[in-house]
């Protein structure tokens, strides 16, 4: 976008959340597409395909001032392809990125669409270097794991941990879906995976999931369907009564376009997937694809 609410702002915004308004002294624009933010510490990280920020040349990854926009001149890691996921761990001291990237800074040392930089210098962390063999699209990080997920042909929802030594390959465990993890999220002991996939782990999960934090084993228990193309997962607000939300997006299928027409987003019992309120979402079939529509 180059405007919001009539505001001209390239990229990037700030809104106020009481009133929906621009917040006119943050003007943070970025010269190309912006895919993936986190907010630690009084600053705001951005991933994506930018070249510059604000004037300033930032080769995929920058980070600027929540308050004032100001591009913070000491932080200046780079990578050579897109950034489509970050992550700031919880101690504020490690920012994880990925996307499609195999170098970082410039170094000699591949460190292949998943990294773990210094949230202080922007250095990567050269033991712990997974190097998946996929696009990362999505990813949290807790104290102790970092979860992501993957698609074109590595559709995981993966664990990693945080303090271990990791070589090429290396993960703590797995799930695989039979198309893209686009989200990721963590609540207490779960993790909550949305995306493009039905089937995850070999169960049918319709989009959403939840799965164990610890063992990933997938919970039975946790029902929520949606209709649609593809989901995605957003946070619980502070008075959401710990509860998941998804919607269904556009999504492409069969070389076309299709999307939902216009439709609440729809929050589910993080303890028992269940709809709380709005309109529940019946099954949908596989071939959903044949559908100018989705199903609300």
């Amino acid at each position: 976008f180059t405007s919001v609410g009539g505001t001209a702002r390239n990229r990037l915004a700030a809104i106020n959340v009481a009133t929906g308004g621009v917040d006119r002294t943050w003007n943070v624009g970025a010269g190309s597409t912006v895919r993936a933010m986190a907010v630690s510490g009084g600053r705001v990280y951005l991933g994506g395909e930018f070249a510059t920020v604000k004037g300033q040349t930032r080769t995929r990854l920058a980070r600027v001032d929540a308050i004032t926009g100001d591009v913070d001149p000491t932080w200046t890691p780079t990578a050579d392809d897109t950034v489509r996921a970050l992550d700031v761990s919880p101690d504020g001291k490690r920012v994880y990125i990925g996307g499609d990237f195999i170098v970082v800074n410039g170094l000699s040392l591949q460190y292949r669409r998943l990294a773990s930089l210094d949230a202080s210098t922007g250095a990567p962390d050269a033991s712990w270097r997974p190097n998946p063999d996929y696009p990362i699209l999505a990813i949290a990080a807790s104290d102790a794991y970092v979860y992501t997920g993957g698609g074109g042909g590595g559709n995981y929802l993966s664990a990693f941990k945080v303090d271990a030594t990791l070589t090429t390959g290396s993960y703590t465990w797995r799930q695989r879906g039979d198309g893209d993890v686009q989200a990721v999220m963590i609540r207490g002991d779960k993790v909550y995976a949305g995306g493009h996939f039905v089937l995850l782990g070999g169960q049918d999960e319709r989009f959403v999931a939840a799965a164990d934090a610890v063992t990933g084993e997938l919970d039975k228990g946790w029902t929520a369907t949606t209709s649609g193309t593809h989901a995605t997962t957003s946070p619980p607000s502070p008075a959401s009564n710990g509860s998941s939300s998804t919607s269904a997006t556009t999504s492409r299928c069969a070389g076309r376009s299709t999307t939902s027409p216009e439709r609440p987003t729809v929050a589910w019992a993080s303890s028992t997937g269940r709809p709380i309120g709005g309109p529940a979402a019946g099954p949908m079939s596989r071939k959903a694809c044949n559908s100018p529509f989705t199903r609300w």
